[in-house]
């Protein structure tokens, strides 16, 4: 942004005094090349190999290894890349359990379920639902089933 000033002085001249001023503005939320502070964490931390272990980090003397943290998102990603089987706990119903293979899922953590089926761990019956859409907000535990 570029602001001119005009001052006057004793002599009655008109001078210009002239301001440059630099607007830095972040990038919105939806790019890309936004982020969070979460998302700068996991930005800067080591790869892994393929194996899944973290990589030396390079110093002196003994070797230490650097733990990496995985994004949530990234978990549940695998778990539909590998169509694991996986057991999901329900928020303030302790004896329902849900176990199904996800075949999609969104930002809200809402997942689609093939072969679901609804566990009772109270009278220790199951009961066969088919596809289903489970909403993120009922979610307590993912995990893969036993």
């Amino acid at each position: 942004v570029y602001s001119c000033l005009f001052i006057q002085s004793d002599c009655s001249l008109i001078s210009p005094l002239c301001f440059f001023f630099l607007m830095i503005r972040r990038p919105p939320r939806s790019t890309l090349s936004s982020s969070s502070a979460a998302s700068d964490v996991y930005k800067r931390q080591v790869s892994t190999q393929s194996t899944g272990d973290p990589e030396p980090i390079a110093m002196s003397g003994p070797q230490k290894y650097q733990k990496v943290m995985t994004q949530p998102i990234n978990l549940i990603f695998r778990f539909l890349q590998n169509k694991q089987r996986i057991q999901i706990w329900l928020y303030e119903n302790t004896e329902l359990r849900l176990e199904g293979r996800i075949i999609g899922f969104d930002e809200y953590m809402n997942l689609v379920l093939d072969d679901a089926e609804e566990v009772s761990k109270k009278k220790d019956t199951r009961k066969e639902l088919g596809r289903i859409l489970l909403k993120g907000d009922n979610i307590t535990l993912m995990m893969p089933c036993a």
